[in-house]
């Protein structure tokens, strides 16, 4: 009984694996709010510290991150095709400066992503 229903969790992870960032970090919350009371005594679970606000932040870039791709891959299954299938064989196309910078791209939006939520959050 166990096997099957840890057969479908992992089963509906494989076909909806952008829930498992989120899912990730909710569960971190769990041996977070241990850590910050071992760091500092004095701190809340929910206070405004540096430490508290930055890893509300990170925990609400990974869920929107999950819902973000959830919505491409209802809305728009034509893009999501293209980023599953596609997009990896025409990378291996590119030369090693288009490699280079479109990497530094994305991990520079995804680092501009990150600061925006921390900064609005």
């Amino acid at each position: 009984m166990k096997n099957k229903w840890l057969r479908r969790i992992i089963n509906f992870f494989k076909v909806w694996n952008e829930l498992l960032l989120g899912l990730l970090m909710i569960l971190g919350w769990i041996p977070f709010t241990v850590l910050i009371r071992i760091l500092d005594p004095t701190a809340a679970v929910l206070d405004l510290g540096v430490l508290s606000q930055l890893y509300l932040s990170l925990l609400a870039f990974g869920v929107i991150h999950a819902f973000v791709w959830i919505g491409i891959k209802l809305n728009l299954p034509v893009i999501f095709d293209y980023y599953q299938n596609k997009a990896f064989d025409e990378f291996k196309l590119l030369t090693l400066w288009q490699k280079a910078l479109l990497s530094f791209l994305f991990v520079a939006l995804y680092l501009i992503a990150t600061i925006l939520v921390v900064r609005v959050w």
